[in-house]
């Protein structure tokens, strides 16, 4: 997205604001995800503890028209995304790119 222009926005700023150019954000772990229990994120915990962890990728896809997933996935956390997701009234994203090597992974839509 750098080599073809387009500008990059912090997560937040990607939430909370209106532009009038294509942007982009780029969502490590802490942003795709969040402990269920409520515990305050911790890198290291959350990838020796992955099953305690659930997505929390949903308000992006009220505002986001495209998801290139191309992160590494954990089969014990959460999906990122699923077909109930997509279903929702308010799901914006219009085409999804997973670039991943996790077959069947954070990506449940069939």
């Amino acid at each position: 997205m750098d080599k073809i222009g387009i500008k990059r926005v912090e997560p937040d700023n990607f939430l909370n604001n209106q532009y009038n150019e294509p942007v982009f954000t780029k969502l490590r772990s802490n942003y795709l995800f969040k402990n269920k229990y409520g515990k305050e994120w911790d890198r290291k915990y959350f990838y020796n503890n992955p099953e305690e962890y659930i997505s929390d990728f949903s308000k992006y896809t009220k505002v986001a028209n495209l998801y290139i997933a191309g992160h590494f996935w954990n089969p014990k956390t959460g999906m990122i995304l699923t077909k109930d997701d997509i279903k929702a009234k308010d799901f914006k994203i219009k085409v999804i790119a997973d670039i991943s090597c996790d077959l069947n992974g954070p990506l449940h839509l069939q």
